[in-house]
């Protein structure tokens, strides 16, 4: 990935996911061991959407270098998250876009910083996630995925 890329801004409504959660960082590959686990009970979800997977991030404490992970599926209803399993509301909000896959996912983190300041927008607070389509493997290094990272305009951008 380079650093000239230019994300899509796009407006992503409201959504529900359930899965599984983690604390942590990425340094011990606790992330990839989660998807494991959450792929072996998705049938527990009986309201799951057919479609894409998530793995959303929040709750950072940048100090320690942690945050919540939540691999999971958008969900459509109010249904009961099952024993083990969290329901995580993501509020609507405008994201940049980073195309990118599971190996390059650093790569395209690094874009990001490099494209903000060049930006007419900032990182806005909210959770950050990892959008897989219906083909797509999060367990797969070259499973290609989209970042999506929150974003404001800047006073007098857009």
């Amino acid at each position: 990935m380079t650093e000239n890329v230019q994300p899509q801004i796009v407006n992503k409504q409201d959504f529900k996911v359930v899965g599984l959660r983690f604390r942590g960082n990425h340094d011990g590959g606790e992330i990839k061991a989660l998807w494991d686990q959450f792929r072996e009970r998705m049938e527990e979800l009986q309201a799951a959407d057919a479609g894409d997977a998530y793995g959303v991030m929040d709750n950072f404490d940048y100090e320690k270098g942690e945050y919540d992970y939540l691999a999971g599926l958008q969900v459509d209803t109010d249904e009961q998250a099952p024993e083990g399993m969290e329901t995580w509301h993501v509020p609507a909000q405008n994201y940049a876009v980073f195309p990118t896959s599971v190996s390059s996912l650093m790569d395209a983190y690094e874009a990001s910083e490099s494209w903000f300041p060049t930006s007419n927008y900032r990182r806005a607070p909210g959770p950050e996630f990892e959008r897989y389509g219906k083909d797509d493997n999060p367990a797969d290094p070259d499973s290609p995925l989209r970042l999506y990272i929150p974003v404001e305009p800047l006073a007098g951008g857009e």
